[in-house]
């Protein structure tokens, strides 16, 4: 969606001690779901997606920066369930026949991201060594949002990819 915009401020975390936290962030949202068994039409898809995606991106961007060391666990973890109940409402939506496996493959994308954020966000100690933890895992992090972003493109819904 690009949900895990998370993935982006990890990094910029890193930067904390010397600066703070920059926000990126994940991109979910939550917005409306289809409320029949009905499929959406592709505009309805696209703006339904989109609103889940934008909205949940807003409600990340609202979370305070953390400060200190101690405070990033937490504020990852608050993000990483925003952008999860964001996913969930995505899930839920029914796509027009001819995007079901490209919205699959954003779901999928988007789930094994925050699955990765999740393992990283559960080894942070909130101590100097979550610098190397978040080190360590940025480069597949990095991939994973590129691989979430592609997705959301090839879905049509460039208002999901990340900034």
């Amino acid at each position: 969606m690009t949900f895990p915009r998370l993935i982006l401020p990890i990094a910029a975390c890193l930067a904390l001690v010397a600066g703070g936290c920059g926000s990126s962030d994940d991109d979910g949202g939550g917005g409306s779901t289809s409320s029949s068994g009905d499929q959406l039409s592709a505009s309805e898809y696209k703006q339904q997606a989109e609103k889940i995606c934008t909205d949940a991106e807003k409600a990340t961007d609202a979370e305070p920066q953390p400060t200190k060391v101690e405070d990033i666990k937490p504020y990852f973890q608050k993000n990483i369930d925003t952008t999860q109940k964001a996913l969930d409402e995505f899930k839920q939506l029914k796509p027009p026949s001819d995007l079901q496996d490209k919205h699959q493959a954003v779901v999928d994308a988007e789930q094994a991201a925050l699955d990765k954020l999740q393992d990283v966000t559960d080894n942070l100690k909130g101590d100097a060594s979550d610098t190397a933890t978040v080190q360590k895992a940025t480069a597949d992090l990095d991939k994973l949002s590129k691989d979430t972003d592609a997705a959301s493109k090839a879905a049509g819904l460039e208002g999901c990819v990340s900034n």
